[in-house]
């Protein structure tokens, strides 16, 4: 894979969207800005609901926030499996799951190697 200068690359990301993944990884944002406003209206939702439940009239069993959840812990944790730092972490990544199927004893017809999805 060849690299770009650092002045192409910044041109190029100052270029995309604000939900881009370069975006949100410079900004520190977890996830798009859709994704967090969707899961502030069912955590909303989800209150609505549980304050007219038996529990919810007690204070007992409060749903858990998927805003809170999306927010807290380690964030290498979160990122795990969801971004690569080179494409050859991606390939291992990817072999691994195939891997992991194939012992599983399913069919990877689906998902095997073809001359189409080779890397080169």
């Amino acid at each position: 894979m060849e690299s770009l200068p650092l002045e192409t690359v910044a041109i190029l990301a100052s270029g995309l969207g604000e939900n881009s993944r370069i975006a949100r990884k410079i900004s520190g944002a977890k996830v798009p800005l859709n994704t967090l406003l969707l899961a502030h209206i069912v955590d909303r939702l989800g209150l609505l609901v549980w304050q007219n439940t038996k529990d919810g009239k007690h204070n007992k069993n409060r749903p858990a926030s998927f805003v809170e959840m999306i927010n807290r812990g380690d964030e290498k944790e979160q990122i795990k499996g969801l971004s690569f730092d080179t494409p050859d972490d991606f390939w291992l990544a990817r072999q691994t799951i195939l891997n992991e199927v194939n012992h599983a004893g399913y069919s990877n017809s689906v998902c095997a190697d073809s001359a189409d999805n080779q890397r080169d």
